[in-house]
């Protein structure tokens, strides 16, 4: 993904230790927020919030006025981290990706 775009892959460490991650593509002048997550033992701390940050400064780099993603229904974890940075929840879709329920999310970023 690097090899594409630097900015797709995002990492927090602390040390040694890789303590989460962002992918991301470009794709048409907006951003997909593939996949984030945090290690269990450092969830609470604000490092998905932090890594969010960082996402959203490579957006005017890479000349992109959005990010969006989606969520299982289920994941509240993750969309309670979106909501608190500022994600909008667009739609609801029913029995999409393997039959689940997920939620569309974006972020215009001025």
């Amino acid at each position: 993904m690097t090899a594409e775009d630097r900015d797709s892959v995002l990492l927090a460490c602390c040390g040694k230790e890789t303590i989460a991650f962002c992918l991301n593509k470009y794709d048409d002048g907006v951003i997909w927020l593939s996949w984030f997550g945090v290690a269990e033992n450092w969830r609470g701390n604000g490092v998905g919030a932090m890594l969010l940050k960082e996402l959203e400064k490579t957006v005017a780099v890479r000349d992109c006025h959005k990010i969006w993603c989606d969520t299982r229904v289920s994941n509240r974890i993750s969309q309670r981290v979106l909501q608190k940075a500022g994600y909008e929840r667009i739609c609801k879709l029913k029995r999409h990706w393997y039959g689940q329920d997920f939620y569309l999310w974006q972020k215009f970023i001025d």
